[in-house]
C-alpha cells in the first residue's frame, strides 16, 4: 500500500483518521467543566490535529494552507466575530471550538490524509462499514414499534432529525458505490444498506434529500441499472412502505407537515418565520453564535405561542447561521458546501478511473442530500459534524484524483 512509503508521522495520521471515523458518528459523551458536553472523539480530533501541524512544520509542507477552502476560513472568521456580540459569550465559545474542530481541524486532518489515493479509499471503506453498522442498528429500533417511538428510531444519534443528517451523508455515498461497484459483492452490500437506510427513514426532510440525491446519481451516471433500481425504489415507496411495520409514509408526511393530524400548525414553520424576522433585526453581524435559543423566541408576535414546544432539532439552519452570525457566514458556509459539489461534479466527468469516478460522485450527491436536509434540521452538531467534514474532504480531494 502506498501509505506505507511515507512518513511515520504520516502513518499516524492515518491511523489517526481511520479511528476518528470510527468513532465519530455518535452524540453520546460526557460532560466536563460544569456543562460542556463532549464526545469521546473530540480530544482525539485534537490530538492528531497537533500531529498534523507538526508533520506541516517539520516537512515544510504549505499545500494543505493553499488548498484549505476559503469559505471554510471566511465562515469560521465570521463565527469567531460574532462572539463579540453574543450575550451568552460561554455559550458562544462552545460553539467556536466545536465549529473550528469540525471546519478546520477535522477538515485539514481529512484534506491532508485524502491527498493520498490509498488513504482516500480506505477512510471511505472504512466509513461505509461504520454506516452499515449504524444503519442496521437503526433497523433493529425500527423494528420494535411498540417500544421504541417513531421520534427515537436514532441509531446512535439524539433523535431522527439527527439520524436524518448522517443518512443524507451515508445514503448516497452508498448509492455511488453500488452504480460504479465493480463486484458483485460490493454492489450487493451497499445495495441492502441503502435499502434498510430508507425504510429506517422516518424524517420527511431527509426522505425528500436522499431521493433528490439519488436522482442525481441517476443523472449523471446514465447507467440503465440506474433507473432499473428507480423502479425498484418507486414500487418500495408506494407498494411496500405503507405497509411496513410504522406505516413510513404517513410517519413521514407527518414529520414535516405545515399541520399536525389534529389540525394545529406544526411549530417548525413558525419558528422560521421568527428566525428570518431576527435574521432581518441582526442581518449582518447576528445575536452571536450560541445564542439562538435566547433570542428567537422575542420574534414570534402573533405567531402561535412559541410555549408550544417544537420537535427538537427541527430548525431551518441556514436560518440559525443568518441569524447568529450574520447572512454572509451563512453564505460562507453554503459556498463551502456548494464549492465542494462542484469540485467533486468537475472531478466525476474528468475522471479516468472508475473508483475515483464513484467517489466523486459520492461526495457530490451527498453534500446535495446534506445542504437539502440542512432546511429542515440544524445539522452542525455532535456526531454529525466529524462526517460532514470527511464528506467534504472527500469531494474537494477528488479533484486531485483523476
Amino acid at each position: 500500500m502506498k501509505w506505507f512509503l511515507t512518513s511515520p508521522l504520516d502513518r499516524i495520521l492515518l491511523l489517526g483518521a481511520v479511528v476518528i471515523t470510527i468513532l465519530a458518528p455518535t452524540q453520546s459523551g460526557f460532560t466536563i467543566l460544569g456543562g460542556v458536553n463532549v464526545c469521546v472523539v473530540d480530544p482525539l480530533v485534537w490530538i492528531f490535529g497537533a500531529v498534523l501541524a507538526i508533520r506541516m512544520l517539520l516537512a515544510r509542507d504549505r499545500q494543505l494552507v493553499r488548498t484549505f477552502p476559503l469559505a471554510a476560513a471566511a465562515s469560521l472568521m465570521l463565527a469567531a466575530l460574532s462572539v463579540l456580540r453574543a450575550e451568552a459569550k460561554s455559550n458562544a465559545l462552545k460553539d467556536l471550538v466545536q465549529y473550528v474542530e469540525y471546519f478546520a481541524v477535522a477538515l485539514g486532518l481529512y484534506l491532508s490524509v485524502m491527498r493520498n489515493d490509498a488513504g482516500r479509499r480506505l477512510l471511505t471503506k472504512v466509513f461505509l462499514g461504520v454506516a452499515t453498522v449504524i444503519i442496521f442498528l437503526t433497523g433493529i429500533q425500527y423494528l420494535r414499534p411498540g417500544s421504541v417511538d417513531d421520534f427515537a428510531v436514532r441509531g446512535t444519534f439524539g433523535n431522527r432529525n439527527v439520524l436524518g443528517g448522517y443518512l443524507s451523508l451515508c445514503v448516497p455515498l452508498s448509492i455511488a458505490a453500488a452504480v460504479n461497484a465493480r463486484t458483485w459483492g460490493v454492489r450487493v452490500w451497499q445495495t441492502a444498506v441503502t435499502c434498510v437506510a430508507l425504510a429506517v427513514t422516518l424524517a420527511g426532510g431527509t426522505m425528500l434529500a436522499i431521493l433528490i440525491a439519488a436522482v442525481s446519481v441517476a443523472a449523471i451516471t446514465r447507467k440503465w441499472q440506474v433507473w432499473v433500481a428507480w423502479v425498484g425504489v418507486f414500487a418500495l415507496l408506494v407498494m411496500v412502505f405503507p405497509r411496513l411495520p410504522r406505516a413510513n409514509t404517513w410517519v413521514i408526511h407527518d414529520s414535516f407537515a405545515f399541520y399536525t393530524p389534529d389540525g394545529e400548525p406544526a411549530m417548525r414553520y413558525p419558528e422560521w418565520q421568527a428566525a428570518a424576522a431576527m435574521t432581518a433585526d441582526h442581518p449582518l453581524r447576528g445575536v452571536g453564535l450560541g445564542n439562538y435559543q435566547r433570542h428567537v423566541g422575542q420574534y414570534y408576535g402573533v405567531m402561535p405561542s412559541e410555549n408550544i414546544k417544537a420537535e427538537a432539532d427541527s430548525q431551518n439552519m441556514y436560518l440559525v447561521l443568518a441569524g447568529t452570525i450574520g447572512i454572509f457566514g451563512a453564505l460562507a458556509f453554503l459556498a463551502l458546501l456548494t464549492g465542494a459539489m462542484t469540485t467533486a461534479l468537475r472531478s466525476y466527468f474528468l475522471s479516468n478511473s472508475a473508483s475515483n469516478a464513484a467517489l466523486a460522485a459520492g461526495g457530490f450527491a451527498s453534500l446535495l442530500a446534506f445542504s437539502l436536509n440542512c432546511l429542515w434540521a440544524p445539522l452542525i452538531v455532535r456526531g454529525i459534524g466529524i462526517p460532514l467534514a470527511f464528506i467534504t474532504a472527500l469531494a474537494l480531494s477528488s479533484a486531485c484524483k483523476r
